[in-house]
């Protein structure tokens, strides 16, 4: 068959130009346009070992026009082609997963205490079930008091009315963070819990500084939780606490100010975590039961009256590790 005898006369026309008109032996192949596939039409000629294939036609692309399955607040649905039958996710029937219509009032499932964190959730107005919830922030001692610091950003605490038993300072206040124990105000003997008779403290993670003489004199203080996030201790923060037997440093304390603990008795055993840069002078002075000191590093830098007796010297010496003294002994050992 020539060019001319081929049986679709626009493809004729379209490859005549490719191939001599002497073309005798000719067959057209068509491949079949798909959604995404293009057509191929394809002539070749055995007498002169002639080739061309040639795009035919353009994809038609898919016909999403079948839905298999709806999209909810948390999955996304599946819909089919009307042409081919692919199924594919998303596009045009999906939600976003975090598309919930929510509720903008919460409600309270667990109420907070003064020592323990609550709960309240929300729900999604879709028929769907979702709900979110989220911490509602422990309320703390009554009585406290706070002040705003950092250029309004955050809250430093005080004993306020607080006057005995146990503090519990809260995480976060209106809000914001609380993230100071305040120091005390040496003219008007405001600010902190000075010589308040209080049995214990607990200060949250929020909490970044103990002030200067925050908890001096407090004669009754027994138990002390800190902070893992406190980078220092104050000037005689803790100072004359005389019943306080133990107190764990977090790794998180940088530097311990000026009698930071002196004073304090009962207190028999202390470690210095790696991260204290600093020990400033009478830290620990006065502490006539403590028998026991650990450092984790050999890089804490000591004050000649850092500790009673002859500590600041055997410990550059001898670096990390444990140091010990009999009781009223100024010659501590490794």
């Amino acid at each position: 068959m020539t060019i001319a005898a081929c049986e679709n006369a626009l493809l004729a026309e379209m490859l005549e130009p490719l191939f001599p008109e002497e073309c005798t032996v000719c067959a057209i192949i068509v491949t079949a346009t798909t959604c995404a596939e293009q057509g191929i039409l394809e002539r070749s000629c055995e007498k002169h070992n002639l080739h061309n294939s040639k795009t035919y036609t353009d994809a038609l692309g898919h016909y999403w026009n079948y839905l298999i399955t709806s999209a909810t607040c948390v999955e996304e649905g599946i819909r089919d082609c009307g042409l081919c039958g692919i199924h594919e996710e998303g596009e045009i029937y999906s939600i976003d997963p975090d598309a919930h219509n929510w509720e903008y009032n919460w409600t309270i499932k667990t109420p907070a205490g003064i020592s323990f964190d609550g709960e309240e959730t929300r729900s999604s107005l879709y028929d769907c079930g979702g709900t979110q919830a989220r911490p509602v922030p422990m309320t703390g001692t009554p009585g406290l008091e706070f002040a705003l610091i950092d250029s309004g950003a955050a809250y430093s605490v005080s004993a306020g009315t607080v006057t005995n038993g146990d503090a519990v300072i809260p995480a976060v206040h209106n809000g914001l963070p609380v993230t100071a124990l305040s120091p005390v105000d040496w003219n008007t003997w405001e600010g902190g819990f000075l010589g308040r008779a209080i049995t214990s403290v607990l200060i949250p993670n929020s909490v970044t500084s103990i002030g200067d003489n925050a908890f001096n004199s407090c004669e009754y203080l027994t138990s002390v939780t800190m902070s893992n996030n406190l980078t220092s201790i104050g000037e005689a923060a803790f100072a004359i606490c005389k019943k306080l037997t133990n107190i764990v440093i977090p790794s998180s304390v940088i530097s311990i100010g000026n009698d930071a603990f002196s004073g304090c008795i009962e207190l028999t055993s202390v470690t210095i975590p790696g991260s204290v840069s600093s020990i400033a002078d009478a830290a620990f002075y006065f502490c006539d039961n403590l028998t026991s000191v650990t450092f984790v590093s050999s890089n804490t830098l000591l004050n000649v009256y850092s500790f009673d007796g002859n500590l600041y010297q055997v410990y550059p010496v001898h670096g990390a590790g444990t140091y010990t003294r009999t009781q009223g002994s100024s010659n501590w050992v490794k």
